[in-house]
């Protein structure tokens, strides 16, 4: 017996294919809440991204938004805190600067 995988065909809903969730969860409809610094982090994050990753072209980083990601997550965090957690390997340092400052 061989085990062979089989493809599976993966479709990604529409806006309007989505909306109808919004009336049964109401919560969907509302405004996302954002920190107030989101394109301060954003712009660190990828300056972050392009030193460490300088094969990486700027427009991927640009598209990849996870600053704005790390901004909605957690709105209400420090700028420090969102540059790191925005950060693809900020997040183990997050951590450690955490565990450091709360034993």
């Amino acid at each position: 017996m061989t085990d062979t995988i089989t493809p599976v065909a993966l479709t990604i809903p529409s806006a309007a294919g989505l909306l109808p969730l919004t009336e049964r969860v109401p919560a969907l409809a509302a405004p996302c809440r954002r920190h107030h610094d989101e394109a301060v982090i954003e712009a660190a994050v990828q300056a972050w991204g392009a030193s460490f990753f300088p094969a990486v072209r700027p427009a991927t980083w640009h598209g990849a938004r996870f600053g704005a990601m790390a901004s909605r997550a957690f709105p209400d965090a420090s700028k420090v805190a969102m540059v790191l957690l925005g950060a693809p390997r900020g997040h183990l340092e997050w951590l450690l600067e955490s565990a450091r400052y709360n034993p």
